[in-house]
């Protein structure tokens, strides 16, 4: 899920999430497929060193500006600073390291049309333990959704 965005927007963004408690975006993209698709409205919750732990869903500002949600893979220690590693559970490569002062919040539910998922229930810990477990399940699909964008433009490549 990736929106972009600038230093404004995600001012913005963390004072609504401090008044409220929770911020509510739409997805974008399909790095989070199938868990997470185009036009689900995904709720976080603010974000805390304490209140994170591998294979939760964070979302956060890239580098290069882009407001994005990816699951926390690793977390890993670069001289005295701590380093996040994140992955979108149908990309191929992890992302860029992030800082905390980079997150703005944790994925507390995903709301599917009438269906709301909840990150504790039980059919989102098996996908978060089988996708952390078995990384071959980002090749198979990106594979598909590369099929699919290729079928919907006309071309089909295997």
């Amino acid at each position: 899920m990736q929106q972009s965005r600038n230093d404004a927007q995600f001012q913005l963004l963390t004072r609504i999430m401090q008044r409220d408690g929770w911020l509510a975006l739409p997805a974008q993209g399909s790095s989070m497929f199938p868990l997470i698709r185009e036009g689900n409205l995904c709720r976080f919750r603010p974000v805390q060193a304490d209140n994170i732990g591998k294979g939760d869903i964070i979302l956060f500002c890239s580098d290069s500006g882009q407001l994005i949600a990816h699951r926390l893979l690793s977390v890993i220690r670069r001289e005295d600073l701590l380093l996040y590693i994140c992955k979108g559970d149908s990309n191929l490569g992890c992302d860029e390291p992030i800082r905390l002062e980079q997150m703005l919040g944790v994925l507390y539910s995903i709301r599917k049309s009438r269906k709301e998922l909840h990150m504790s229930g039980r059919f989102v810990s098996l996908w978060t333990r089988a996708v952390m477990a078995l990384p071959i399940l980002s090749h198979g699909l990106n594979r598909y959704i590369s099929y699919q964008k290729a079928r919907s433009a006309g071309g089909v490549s295997l």
